[in-house]
């Protein structure tokens, strides 16, 4: 129903106004806010820690061992930083592995594998060992890095044939302030560590802190194989010569050491490389002369000729 009001207006009664609904503001929605708690893998942290871990790296520990038929032979293999990584056992000239951590891979009631924490030793076991279970042995690190320790087991017949064997290993030529290591072995020989004896040129050696030399002895549980390590830290050219390691049944092993001064090397190249310029330098002049001489002769020649053909 509509009705006019004064003034020009029109308004209309009885209808009430429509209104719209309210438009809600519009949201949004805010980027996760990682914890400490919950790093994620993809995070510069996590690749850090991983790239951090130690490197595993072989502990000094007998390379040569040798046993009687019948007996049972250990073969030791110490690692530091191992990890979560495996030690596998196998036989260089079998294409399988005997054992994978604890775990024999192909039963074998001959073969064993135990693993002291305390030492990081790791122990390949084989019981009634025979004259064919000798060769070479390798214990490996499962990783990227191609990391093997070779390990020589000999078999002896009967204990009449067991003849003391000894071998030395190590650094054979190093530079003024390298350290020198030397590893002695010896199998089947005298059955105490005080046997084991260093010489250098004829003279007993002995540990001497002053002098950072360091002499250690040990012996593999369970097996006639003893172990001495020679370390000097810090080595001088007086540190060259033969090196000896000896056991009280006479056997011996030698080695000789050489160490280089290759400053003194580097120095003596430079000096004869400053003679060399000199030398050059010095005959310039001599050459010099003797060209200017040659053209004075031929210049006074020349006039000689002149005063010839015009005189005639």
């Amino acid at each position: 129903m509509m009705r006019f009001i004064p003034m020009g207006r029109w308004v209309t009664l009885g209808i009430p106004p429509v209104r719209s609904p309210p438009v809600p503001p519009p949201t949004v929605s805010s980027p996760p806010v990682p914890t400490p708690h919950s790093p994620s893998s993809h995070s510069p942290t996590r690749r850090i820690r991983d790239n951090s871990l130690p490197t595993p790296r072989f502990l000094p520990s007998p390379v040569n061992v040798t046993f009687t038929k019948g007996e049972e032979a250990i073969l030791q293999c110490s690692i530091e930083n191992l990890g979560a990584r495996v030690v596998v056992w196998r036989k260089a000239s079998e294409p399988n592995p005997l054992t994978i951590g604890l775990v024999p891979y192909i039963e074998n009631p001959r073969l064993s594998v135990t693993h002291d924490k305390s030492r990081s030793h790791w122990k390949l076991h084989i019981k009634n060992v025979k004259p064919r279970h000798a060769g070479v042995y390798e214990c490996q690190i499962s990783s990227k890095s191609n990391l093997i320790k070779l390990i020589m087991l000999r078999v002896n017949d009967s204990p009449s044939q067991i003849k003391p064997s000894i071998q030395i290993s190590g650094t054979e030529v190093v530079d003024v302030g390298q350290p020198i290591k030397l590893q002695c072995n010896v199998t089947g020989g005298s059955k105490s560590l005080q046997a084991l004896d260093w010489f250098k040129d004829g003279d007993k050696m002995t540990p001497n802190f002053a002098n950072k030399i360091s002499i250690s002895k040990f012996e593999v549980t369970g097996t006639n194989t003893f172990t001495s390590y020679l370390e000097i830290e810090h080595s001088k050219i007086e540190d060259s010569g033969t090196y000896l390691c000896r056991n009280t049944d006479v056997e011996v092993a030698r080695m000789y050491v050489s160490v280089l001064n290759t400053q003194s090397i580097n120095k003596k190249r430079g000096g004869s490389a400053k003679e060399n310029t000199n030398s050059k330098s010095n005959r310039a002049p001599a050459r010099l002369d003797f060209s200017t001489n040659i053209r004075f002769l031929l210049t006074a020649l020349l006039i000689a000729l002149s005063r010839v053909v015009w005189g005639s």
